[in-house]
């Protein structure tokens, strides 16, 4: 259950981190880099979800 809060955590974080910049003006460089940084944040969310969809599994597969 934890990986999918921190999931979860990591989608939010990555909404906040590209659309502040843009609704506050910034420079496009700082967009840039805000935009590579909500990407990074988005694909460590998939990969969590993806390791929890593992080790779910895993733990399904072992109770059968």
């Amino acid at each position: 259950m934890y990986l999918l809060g921190i999931a979860g955590l990591c989608v939010y974080a990555g909404v906040l981190v590209d659309e502040i910049p843009r609704v506050a003006g910034a420079s496009s460089g700082v967009r840039a880099t805000c935009a590579y940084i909500g990407l990074g944040l988005m694909g460590t969310a998939v990969g969590l979800f993806i390791l929890y969809d593992v080790l779910v599994g895993a733990d399904r597969r072992g109770r059968k």
